[in-house]
């Protein structure tokens, strides 16, 4: 649960004596937030709004976004008022609770200017990967009239709090008018001074005092959050211990390791995907490498998902402390179910998105996806059960004597259920359940049928359950119902349901059937689609999920093998099974799935194997023939790498398939070689080691979590090597190539739905969607292909400045266009961002008089790329998974005429779904997207890229691109990653458009250095001096401008106890140009001999944070120095 931050609150109308009636000087023409004041007990501010009586909206003010620390945006709640907000970030204490206080509030009200605007929503997609788009609905309008009280229901509010690593923060959101909807009007707050206060902070902590909370900046996340914090160098003392900053923001106990493996301990991994008795023989483990013949059974332990299984261990020779040729070791599998581990992950569905959704009567509801089983089983049906050599007795299963005494009595049939369900189509934008795979895809009136197979059905009469799901994609919102749908069963004519539903929504069926009307073997489902819900319908659209049957069975085997559950009822029952053609059978109580019981005695009678059991309530048991006991999908080794350890400390790690271990070592070295202490991690082992085996993305989560509770230094870069996509167990609708890192799939974009988001496993510490890693992705899939990716990384970074380092280029689509105004957008970013001495080249499909004469725009792309090339490619406009605009300017097909290995760009990409990596394409055709083809595409395309795996609008396109160009052109700040986290700090503390910092994504290197232009020499630095005492120590260092671009210079000093005098500033200073830097160093006419004073002098370019030169100079006292003679002239009155 999201903790809640402000304890006080003083309300706005609450304070009649500073509410007025005028007009006050308090209001601006543009919106002015000022810090009054910032310490470590907190901060006041004093807000001025513009003229609100004139317009409602920022952008009609004249108003911009006029600071980076503070978000100008709008309500965005489902049919409540869209009114003017104000958002912004600050760090807090580690501990304590926050305190928001209205000091001063200049109020009035004014006309509400109706109708007020309501707050659109995300519009449902009308295709795949169509054009997100917002829209307000008439059922919002409904929700409106419902509301009775003020809107917002504060003036000021902390709206929710997150951890960037050690740092916590809070944004707290300022709303300058409330809707009062009895009286129809709008509270106006013209002038709000306020307080936050951090009242468990009064006292600085010390070294002494603070003990592992006392910690230094991490200064790859220090610009970013001095960018983004309003009280960033008050800020900057509250970060603790990365340790303990993931204690104390909730780390969840679900991240750690499975404890039963540890480095050293080798254990044995065993897989299966199918519930059934499994036998491991003598053969089976010495293949597998266990030393069978020294092997004391007792201590075999069996564990699953972090659980202790119980075995059965034949004992043939009598000595239970041998094992021997012939016995077999015998355990209860199961096929993965999720359920265990969706409660211990539940906590990962708090960033999930909430969707406006329908029920199948058309009302309006919200659907709140959660982690839930389906989350898990989506990616595979294999479960894994660790063997184990232990000190002490592993659980085994108690033997229960089953002898039948004819005298307890013999069910017939017991309570059985058929379920069908095929995975034939993906759909993940229904908002009504974690399953996004369907069976059947209907859009006509063809009758369509479904089948199941019943065997062994019970003589006597009983009513059968049929029920299932399907779920409609097209309504019609002028009409309720606007769907009509029929059921007929085993015969097209022998209707069985006729139904009327609206929305879309899912539609749930349960119906209650004769068993005369079930048939032994084949039974089918007819399902009928009716245009005629409403007068006028043309069309529909409905997905067919799955349906079951619940029905009596009696006791038979099927393929030598019955699987059963009944009530008992605390008495005992004698089972008859049929049809075991085995010459043995063997028995399980699975009652306890994970301590079965071994019975024993079963006796046959005639042709039916008899035995006795009994439970209080509900029993479940497994018979199956001895010919019919399974063998695991494989039983392997694993020795586990030292992954666990506390003392482990690495800055950048690289997890990847291990077809790519080999191919990774050259960028690892690379990075090395840069000082940066760097991993190589398998994924294979992460699912081992942070999730039992079992294979999902999540155990990378895990495994990052881990680090930073564990490890004396977390990492600071991740990079995901491999591609991957959702068909995880090969649908054959679809294409299913290698799957070499799986995409964390979460409900995390507005449209779409179900989504990769790598942000997500980078956000570990907290319960927020804030990455505390710089995490990137290089979907390639084959050691050449990484290595031509990984070529193009080292290549650029060690490339000297070429020309085209200080070219920009702007690609835009054509407008006017609903979706925003994407020159406008990118003339914004140019006019606010982009320093002197940038070449900007513009690309605008207005400009090529496209549409229709678009292939011009193609070569200009082509040309600039392959002829001038340019340091970032920019492009605002609608964009697909393989394209970029709805005219397909530049597409995967254009990647081959590229050839521009010398002139590789970084893209900053502000459209929709080009970088959509995790989709397998459909028989016979892939489906890469843009972006991944571009970034490892050999000797060409791009070397890295900022994009979106999902679909998002322009408004929060714009906060994002300034943000990341705020952290290049404004904080000099070139790290790919850093730049990334800004632009994602920037949306968060707006509050809007959170979809952006899930889906957008860094493809490539998280720790790139984007090439900057600026460049710099210390081309002189004089040697220290020796002076007598009292002198004037003069020193002129000289600089070059030896980057592509004018730059200015900041000076630091530190080291000095002398005066000292310097500026500040060198500069500016042209490409080419040189610059001195005079220091003077007064001493004191008293030192004595000997006596020196040392200046460490820094030079930071202002374009590039990360270009600096250092120098050092000393200046030494000497009395034994020849004094030099003034000679006065003789003054004469």
């Amino acid at each position: 649960m999201k903790k809640l931050l402000a304890l006080v609150m003083v309300f706005s109308i609450a304070l009649p004596g500073r509410f007025a009636r005028g007009t006050f000087s308090a209001v601006r023409s543009v919106p002015e937030l000022q810090v009054l004041e910032s310490t470590r007990a907190g901060m006041i501010f004093e807000f001025f709004s513009p003229d609100f009586s004139k317009s409602l909206t920022w952008l009609e003010l004249g108003d911009r976004n006029y600071s980076s620390q503070y978000q100008l945006d709008y309500t965005s709640e489902a049919g409540k008022p869209r009114l003017p907000k104000v958002s912004f970030l600050i760090g807090v204490p580690a501990s304590g609770q926050v305190e928001l206080i209205v000091l001063e509030d200049e109020q009035r009200w004014i006309d509400s200017q109706q109708p007020l605007t309501l707050a659109p929503q995300p519009a449902r997609l009308q295709a795949d990967f169509g054009a997100g788009a917002l829209e307000t609905t008439p059922a919002m309008t409904l929700i409106n009239n419902r509301l009775t009280s003020l809107f917002p229901e504060t003036s000021l509010r902390v709206d929710q709090e997150a951890w960037l690593r050690n740092q916590r923060l809070i944004r707290i959101v300022l709303y300058p008018l409330q809707y009062d909807p009895l009286r129809d009007q709008l509270l106006w707050h013209q002038r709000l001074k306020f307080r936050v206060s951090f009242p468990s902070s009064l006292s600085k902590p010390t070294a002494a005092t603070a003990g592992a909370d006392i910690v230094g900046l991490d200064p790859l996340f220090d610009a970013p959050l001095r960018q983004n914090l309003l009280n960033y160098e008050v800020a900057r003392d509250f970060q603790v211990n990365l340790n303990q900053a993931a204690l104390r923001a909730g780390l969840s106990s679900a991240r750690l390791a499975d404890s039963t493996l540890a480095p050293g301990d080798g254990s044995y991994r065993i897989e299966v995907d199918q519930d059934g008795l499994y036998q491991l023989t003598y053969a089976d483990l010495q293949a597998a490498g266990l030393d069978v013949a020294n092997l004391d059974p007792t201590t075999i332990h069996l564990t699953s998902q972090g659980e202790a299984v119980a075995i059965f261990v034949e004992n043939e020779d009598g000595d239970e402390h041998s094992f021997s040729p012939g016995e077999n070791i015998y355990f209860y599998g199961q096929k993965f179910s999720g359920e265990r581990l969706a409660q211990q992950y539940a906590q990962e569905a708090s960033n999930y998105l909430a969707f406006s959704a329908q029920l199948p009567n058309g009302s309006p509801t919200v659907w709140q996806p959660q982690f839930s089983a389906e989350m898990l089983e989506k990616y595979t049906d294999t479960n894994v059960y660790w063997l184990s050599l232990e000190s002490t007795p592993g659980v085994r299963m108690q033997v229960v004597d089953g002898t039948p005494h004819d005298v307890y009595p013999i069910p017939p049939s017991y309570p059985a259920r058929a379920h069908a369900e095929q995975s034939n189509h993906w759909y993940t934008h229904n908002f009504t359940s974690e399953d996004t795979w369907y069976w059947d895809r209907i859009q006509n009136t063809t009758q369509r049928a479904y089948g199941v197979n019943l065997n062994a059905l019970a003589t006597q009469p009983f009513t059968a359950i049929l029920r299932g799901e399907m779920a409609a994609r097209a309504s019609n919102a002028y009409y309720n119902p606007d769907h009509h749908t029929k059921l007929f069963f085993n015969s097209p004519t022998n209707m069985v349901e006729d139904a009327f539903w609206d929305g879309i929504s899912r539609r749930r069926f349960e119906i209650s059937l004769p068993s005369a009307q079930l048939v032994e073997g084949a039974n089918t489902l007819y399902l009928s689609l009716y245009f005629d819900a409403y007068i006028g319908q043309l069309s529909d659209w409905v997905y067919f999920d799955w349906f079951e049957i619940d029905y009596q069975r009696r006791f038979v085997a099927e393929n030598d093998q019955l699987t059963y559950s009944r009530e008992e009822s605390g008495s005992r029952w004698q089972y008859q099974i049929e049809n075991i053609t085995s010459p043995g059978m063997l028995i399980l109580d699975t009652t306890n799935p994970l301590a079965p019981a071994w019975i024993t005695n079963a006796q046959l009678r005639g042709s039916a194997w008899a035995f006795e059991a009994g439970h209080s309530g509900t029993a479940s048991y497994l018979v199956t023939g001895v010919n019919a006991v399974r063998a695991p999908k494989d039983i392997a080794y694993y020795q586990p790498p030292n992954l666990l350890s506390p003392t482990n400390q690495y800055d950048y790690l690289f997890i990847t398939h291990a077809d790519f271990v080999t191919a990774t070592q050259a960028l690892a070295d690379f990075r090395a070689a840069q000082g940066l202490r760097t991993l190589i991690v398998d994924v294979n082992d992460l699912y081992n080691l942070f999730n039992y085996g079992i294979y999902h993305s999540i155990a990378i989560k895990n495994f990052l979590a881990y680090t930073f509770s564990h490890w004396a230094s977390p990492p600071s870069y991740v990079l995901l090597i491999g591609d991957g996509h959702w068909n995880f167990k090969a649908s054959p609708a679809y294409n299913a190539p290698p799957i070499y890192m799986p995409p964390h799939l979460g409900w995390v974009d507005p449209w779409q739905g179900e989504l990769d988001s790598s942000n997500l496993l980078a956000a570990v510490v907290g319960n927020d969607p804030l990455p505390d890693l710089f995490i990137g992705r290089l979907p390639v899939n084959s050691p050449a292909e990484l290595s031509a990716a990984v070529t193009k990384i080292i290549n650029y970074e060690s490339a000297g400045l070429q020309n085209f380092h200080r070219r920009l280029l702007f690609i835009a689509d054509n407008v006017p266009d609903p979706a925003g105004d994407f020159v406008a957008a990118s003339e914004g970013i140019i006019g606010d961002y982009v320093n002197p001495g940038f070449q900007v080249e513009r690309i605008y499909q207005n400009a090529y008089n496209c549409p229709p004469q678009c292939a011009n725009v193609t070569s200009a792309i082509l040309n600039t790329l392959n002829t001038n090339g340019a340091l970032l490619v920019n492009f605002a406009g609608h964009g697909g998974v393989n394209r970029w605009s709805h005219e397909a300017i530049l597409t995967t097909a254009h990647v081959p005429s590229l050839s521009n290995a010398t002139l590789l760009p970084v893209i900053v990409s502000i459209t929709c779904l080009d970088g959509y990596w995790l989709h397998p394409g459909e028989v016979p055709y892939p489906f890469p997207s843009l972006i991944e083809e571009l970034v490892r595409a050999q000797s060409k395309g791009a070397v890295s890229a900022f994009a979106p795996v999902g679909l998002g609008v322009a408004t929060g396109h714009d906060n994002l691109w300034r943000g990341f160009y705020q952290a290049l052109f404004s904080d000099g700040d070139w790290s790919l990653g850093e730049a990334a986290l800004s632009a994602k700090l920037r949306v968060y503390a707006s509050g809007s458009n959170i979809d952006l910092v899930h889906t957008y994504t860094i493809f490539g290197d998280p720790a790139l250095q984007i090439k900057s232009p600026y460049r710099f020499d210390l081309t002189h630095v004089p040697p220290g001096e020796t002076d007598l005492p009292g002198s004037v120590f003069e020193y002129t260092l000289s600089l070059r401008n030896t980057g592509l671009v004018s730059d200015t210079y900041r000076v630091e000093i530190s080291g000095n106890q002398w005066v000292l005098t310097a500026p500040e500033f060198v500069g500016p200073v042209a490409p080419g140009a040189q610059a001195e830097l005079a220091v003077s160093i007064y001493s004191s006419l008293y030192l004595p001999n000997g006596s020196s004073d040392t200046v460490n002098i820094r030079l930071i370019s202002l374009g590039d944070q990360q270009d600096f030169a250092n120098a050092q100079i000393t200046s030494v006292i000497s009395t034994t120095f020849e004094w030099r003679l003034t000679h006065a002239p003789l003054i004469v009155k």
